[in-house]
């Protein structure tokens, strides 16, 4: 009963709700946090914690994506899977011991932020622990999530209750790094139900160890240069303020293209089994309807944030951080790029064994973000990060909907477009209206938010948008059983 596959809808709100969850513990501290530590001490910890990430993403190699869909492809035979599992996972044990050497040196060799380098370690130490992607493979998100909602909001507490004033910033990270392993070490607990013990000896982890490499390359590519914003801030601007400002609008952007990629967390285990029985029609059907949905659900971020923007940001970071309102503005279009280049990659490129094909996409990416770092952060700082962002990320779409092209051509996501962006300009005007003459009201943000949905969701029904009508019509003919 455990192995039974859950639903795509199912696994989509727990996966959903997991991935909230980890980015829940920054943004519900964050308007305390922001105050406490100032834009500076932000600053430190979005630097410090960029550099442990770069290194993590060493330590578990391309096991979190090739992972789900190694099990993915042998979930029906647990003598297979078990095998599978701890193949993987000694690479990523391997990996992790030789990275921790390598952070040990620097931890040696530095001079600035040693103290946050060292409580940085069990952060990195964490990622040997990770095996979220077994379940992800096997889509039980439901054992994902249980065991990570008392940890996340224990440490919530502790951040409450600890950190009280700016020289607190290394209790903020100690506890953060903590809950990040905590987190990784209570998935263990319930593999017993689903692996078998092997003979460790029997192992064989080269061909997998190709394939992690395979479907590392582009993902080193693509958080090298998310990394390297950050760092390059660093180098090229004499304040880690500017550091902060960008942390703060990412903790916003991240939160809300989470909640469109967790249905491509959810569909890549799914698309990679159908593509393994070679079930053609049921796939571009799946591709289509995850392409409306997340096209449908984007767009409004992308005007919603531009036009709450102005009066969030003063109640909720405070005083000194008015450079987040126009990174905002300009960032918000990163919720719509990011969710297509994700969805082409997670819902076609991986289960379809093109990753090494995709690669290609992500260099281009990550080489075209690089060079504007360096033309646009040394004048605009934080601000030229974020655009160089942008133009990278625009790069790896435009490859990506051209490598997919076969099964998602671009004028399937075109004709997504006209209702939708009708619909949430219509939801800007409003927004911006109730917004006019406030600033660092709460009650004005929630109205915001509450009239723009109703406003979006009402133009969608007048343009008589199919997505949303079918969607209605499940709603009613759900609540006419139940009466």
């Amino acid at each position: 009963s455990y192995m039974k596959t859950q639903s795509i809808k199912k696994n989509y709100i727990l996966n959903t709700a997991y991935q909230v969850l980890t980015l829940i513990t920054p943004l519900i501290t964050a308007p305390y946090i922001s105050r406490i530590l100032g834009p500076e001490r932000v600053g430190i910890y979005s630097y410090t914690a960029s550099v442990v990430a770069f290194f993590t993403m060493f330590a578990v190699l391309g096991t979190t994506t090739y992972g789900q869909r190694a099990i993915a492809q042998c979930r029906d035979d647990r003598e297979k899977r078990s095998r599978t599992f701890w193949e993987i996972e000694a690479i990523s044990i391997i990996s992790t011991i030789i990275c921790i050497v390598a952070w040990i040196a620097l931890i040696l060799v530095s001079t600035d932020y040693k103290l946050y380098f060292i409580i940085l370690s069990v952060e990195l130490l964490a990622a040997g622990f990770d095996i979220i992607w077994y379940y992800s493979g096997l889509e039980r998100f439901d054992a994902i999530v249980a065991r990570n909602v008392a940890i996340k909001f224990s440490s919530v507490l502790l951040l409450f209750v600890l950190v009280k004033n700016e020289n607190d910033l290394w209790k903020y990270i100690a506890i953060l790094s903590v809950s990040k392993f905590a987190g990784n070490i209570s998935m263990w607990f319930p593999l017993r139900k689903t692996v078998d013990r092997v003979d460790l000896q029997a192992l064989k982890i080269g061909p997998h160890f190709k394939q992690t490499l395979v479907y590392f390359i582009p993902t080193a590519a693509a958080s090298i240069y998310s990394y390297l914003d950050k760092v390059m801030l660093e180098m090229f601007t004499d304040t880690t303020a500017e550091n902060g400002f960008y942390e703060q609008a990412n903790k916003i952007i991240k939160l809300c293209y989470t909640v469109t990629i967790s249905l491509n967390t959810v569909m890549s285990a799914r698309m990679s089994y159908l593509f393994s029985a070679e079930r053609f029609d049921e796939i571009r059907e799946k591709l289509e309807n995850a392409l409306a949905f997340m096209v449908t659900l984007s767009i409004p971020m992308v005007f919603g944030i531009a036009g709450i923007a102005n009066n969030f940001v003063p109640w909720f970071f405070g005083d000194g951080y008015d450079k987040v309102i126009i990174l905002l503005v300009i960032e918000s279009s990163l919720v719509l790029i990011l969710s297509m280049h994700n969805f082409l990659s997670a819902q076609y490129l991986i289960p379809s064994g093109q990753r090494v094909r995709s690669t290609t996409g992500v260099i281009v990416g990550a080489v075209t973000n690089f060079v504007f770092n360096l033309i646009l952060i040394p004048k605009f700082q934080s601000v030229g990060a974020i655009v160089a962002t942008l133009i990278g990320e625009s790069s790896i779409c435009i490859c990506y909907f051209y490598m997919s092209k076969e099964y998602v051509p671009i004028s399937m996501f075109l004709r997504y477009l006209p209702k939708q962006i009708v619909s949430a300009a219509a939801m800007l005007v409003i927004v911006l209206l109730i917004g006019q003459g406030h600033s660092g009201s709460i009650l004005i943000t929630i109205i915001q938010i509450a009239v723009g949905a109703a406003v979006y969701g009402v133009a969608l029904l007048l343009l008589r948008e199919k997505l949303v009508i079918s969607m209605l019509k499940q709603m009613l003919g759900k609540l006419k059983r139940l009466h």
